[in-house]
């Protein structure tokens, strides 16, 4: 008998495994037999559960057996039904008997008993090992990009392995296209350095990534997206962002989009056609000063199907390519909508957002320059939810000018979408399905955000070159980054015993005055205890904490609305280091 949660497999009547489940009346039903595809005129015994539920072993002298009893698997479908018993193979089975086959919850090491020649006895326990052979190296194919609209960026990434610290391998994204190839080993943890060619920022921007055991070939996938980071109109940093997805990406797309293959999505390899060379565009703000960022927007044809899906930039700006001529529809992604207006927080379950666009249609030449470009009047916008269901609707006037809001309106028809989606590119197919809820919620799946400021003017090129650390919202624990910026700071300080250091902590302007205060005291404390274990005296040290009244950077837009972005840049600790000659640096984004 084996038992697990509300189930029990049992092997009753003559060696033929029945099975009973525990009811809502915590009584278990009458057992009943798995049928002739598990059952057979011969003996069946010692099933075994899986940790899941869906895989059943057991042993078995009627099925194809090697000899005497061998240790079959059934697997669960998702209609509750019991797959086709499958031999285990002479991996596990021999020409004795082998039956009592059990497993870790992990499916990492099996245990059984066997008979086989060469034993201490009559029948002996064995183990063997459930894991896989790792393959050599694995791929991870990039894509570089600024921007939302996938312009290529040049760069050089350096990858290091965490466990040496040495480098592994350098490799390149094209500027042509923004793509690259990484092959590293599987299994192991890696840090990466990247540098854009022509950027001048403090230092390269920096991402973790941990492949996981890879016991089959199959791409993984990274997308790099650098934005522009501006006070009062000036760039003052860039943030990159890392999407790993350390899965089998072409899989998993398939899996989201509901596609046979990905292939079938792609139309990048096709020519451009007379009646295939118009653009549809536009712009989304959530008033006259505020872009709708970062919010999915979806393109339907006559047919009800999703045929592409894209990004608002930072500046709200959208577009379609490739297009024929034909009656569109526009979707908007109401969840992202609330993103971007009111942030991460409790405002998105209950309060409305506004959309207020414009759409334009334009004719493409063979060289991709523009013919002619027109307002799209008459074409319907939809708010949708994450079931892709309408929520309110509204149409482009003549001059290609909307406003929609997502107050339900109940006498909105209801439709279902499907997705026909015709992408141009295999790797933007790749990122646009890293946007859906199945990609999103895989443990394998992490993003990544590292800001870097611009590099210094030429007045501060002989200072000690020590940058902020920052620290993510609500913490005060190192991150990798900082503590190899603390590092640095250690070496400097231990071999310059006549400098002191002061250590000022800083928070953004979530949370009430006093907390905030507190919060840039530990994160003061976090970098002064990493100093002092480092073997940093502490008597050249000294701390401040400043919460949030010496922002580094507004933490608002021009209109008073929430800047992430910025906010991220008051997250961080600042140095202000006396070298003990009179000489005095203070290192901060001004």
């Amino acid at each position: 008998e084996y038992r697990y949660n509300n189930l029990i497999i049992k092997v009753l009547n003559y060696r033929s495994p029945l099975v009973t489940t525990l009811g809502a009346n915590n009584k278990w039903s009458t057992p009943k037999n798995l049928g002739s595809l598990i059952n057979t005129p011969g003996d069946e015994d010692s099933p075994f559960l899986s940790a899941d539920e869906k895989t059943l072993f057991f042993s078995s002298t009627g099925h194809n057996s090697i000899g005497g009893y061998d240790i079959f698997k059934s697997e669960l479908d998702e209609k509750g039904n019991w797959g086709a018993p499958i031999n285990l193979g002479t991996r596990i089975n021999s020409p004795a008997d082998d039956i009592f086959y059990s497993q870790d919850s992990l499916a990492e090491v099996a245990y059984f008993s066997s008979g086989r020649a060469y034993g201490y006895g009559d029948m002996d326990i064995y183990t063997a090992s459930l894991m896989c052979k790792n393959i050599p190296h694995t791929e991870i194919r990039g894509l570089v990009v600024m921007g939302d609209d996938y312009t290529p960026v040049k760069s050089t990434i350096s990858a290091y392995s965490i466990k040496t610290g040495e480098k592994v391998g350098t490799f390149y994204s094209d500027g042509k296209n923004g793509k690259y190839l990484m092959i590293l080993p599987p299994d192991n943890a890696y840090y990466l350095d990247v540098v854009v060619e022509g950027m001048e920022v403090e230092r390269p921007f920096r991402d973790t990534i941990i492949l996981p055991r890879q016991c089959e070939y199959y791409q993984m996938f990274q997308h790099i997206q650098f934005n522009k980071i501006k006070e009062d109109n000036t760039i003052v940093a860039y943030e990159a962002v890392f999407d790993n997805a350390m899965l089998d990406i072409k899989k998993e797309t398939e899996v989201a989009f509901g596609l046979k293959r990905v292939a079938d999505a792609l139309i990048s390899n096709l020519p451009i056609a007379k009646d295939s060379s118009f653009v549809l565009s536009g712009q989304i703000m959530h008033n006259t000063i505020l872009p709708m960022i970062k919010t999915k927007i979806m393109l339907v044809n006559e047919d009800g199907e999703i045929i592409r899906k894209a990004i608002t930039s930072n500046e709200g700006k959208f577009k379609f390519t490739m297009l024929k001529p034909g009656k569109y529809t526009v979707l908007i992604d109401e969840e992202d909508a609330k993103l971007s207006y009111y942030g991460n927080n409790a405002h998105n379950t209950t309060n409305n957002v506004l959309a207020k666009g414009h759409l334009d249609w334009s004719k493409m030449s063979g060289d991709n320059t523009q013919l002619w470009s027109k307002p799209l009047e008459n074409t319907e916008i939809y708010f949708v939810n994450n079931q892709k269901q309408n929520i309110q609707r509204a149409l482009t006037n003549e001059k290609g000018d909307f406003v929609l809001d997502n107050i339900k309106d109940g006498t909105i028809q209801q439709k279902v979408y499907s997705y026909n989606l015709q992408m141009t590119d295999e790797d933007i197919l790749f990122k646009v399905a890293l946007g859906e809820d199945e990609l999103k919620s895989n443990e394998l799946y992490t993003i990544i955000s590292d800001i870097v400021r611009l590099k210094y003017t030429e007045t501060q090129v002989d200072q000690v070159a020590f940058e902020p650390i920052y620290f993510d919202f609500d913490k005060f624990f190192l991150r990798l980054l900082s503590k190899d910026v603390l590092a640095k700071i250690s070496e400097y300080m231990r071999n310059n015993p006549s400098a002191s250091i002061e250590i000022g902590g800083h928070t953004d302007w979530i949370g009430t005055e006093d907390y905030n205060m507190q919060l840039s005291k530990r994160r003061a404390q976090s970098a002064f205890d990493f100093l002092a274990n480092s073997g940093v005296s502490k008597s050249q040290m000294t701390m401040k904490w400043y919460g949030e009244t010496k922002p580094a950077v507004s933490n608002a837009n021009v209109d008073g609305s929430d800047n992430p972005e910025n906010r991220q840049l008051n997250r961080r600790c600042e140095f202000k280091i006396s070298s003990g000659n009179g000489a005095e640096f203070v290192f901060v984004l001004d």
